[in-house]
C-alpha cells in the first residue's frame, strides 16, 4: 500500500491563521466527498519542530492515476485557502513494506506518535 506525507513548514507567528485555513480545507475535502482520510500532525519535537505532516494512506497506484481531475480543485482550494500562510511544503510518497511494519490493524488514531525514518542507499 501506498502513502503520501506533505510535510509543511509555516511561520510560527501565522501558525493560528494556518491551523484555521487547514480545518477550512479539511472540511472542504469531506464536502466534496473525498474517498481517501487525511490526518494532521504537528511536530513538537525533533528537526521538525512547529512544522505539520499531512497525510493519507492505503492507497495503490491506480488510486493516485484516477484522481487527477478531483486533484486540480483541490490544489485550487489549497492554494486559495492554505498557500498564503505555507512558507514551504515538501511531499513523499511512501511504501508500506509488511514485513517491517506492523501496526496494529484495529490502530485509533494516536494523540502522540514517534516516527524513526531510515534513509537507506
Amino acid at each position: 500500500m501506498l502513502g503520501q506525507v506533505y510535510f509543511v513548514e509555516v511561520a510560527p507567528s501565522q501558525a493560528n491563521q494556518f491551523e484555521a485555513a487547514a480545518k477550512s480545507h479539511m472540511a472542504w475535502h469531506r464536502t466534496n466527498n473525498d474517498p481517501w482520510t487525511w490526518q494532521m500532525w504537528q511536530f513538537v519535537n525533533g528537526e521538525r519542530v512547529g512544522q505539520y505532516a499531512v497525510a493519507t494512506g492505503g492507497h495503490t497506484w491506480a488510486d493516485f492515476d484516477t484522481r487527477a481531475v478531483f486533484e486540480q480543485k483541490d490544489v485550487a482550494d489549497w492554494t486559495a485557502k492554505v498557500a498564503p500562510y505555507v512558507k514551504g511544503l515538501r511531499s513523499a510518497l511512501e511504501v508500506d513494506n509488511k514485513e517491517i511494519s506492523r501496526l496494529p490493524k484495529d490502530m485509533k488514531t494516536p494523540k502522540m506518535v514517534e516516527v524513526t525514518v531510515f534513509n537507506l542507499r
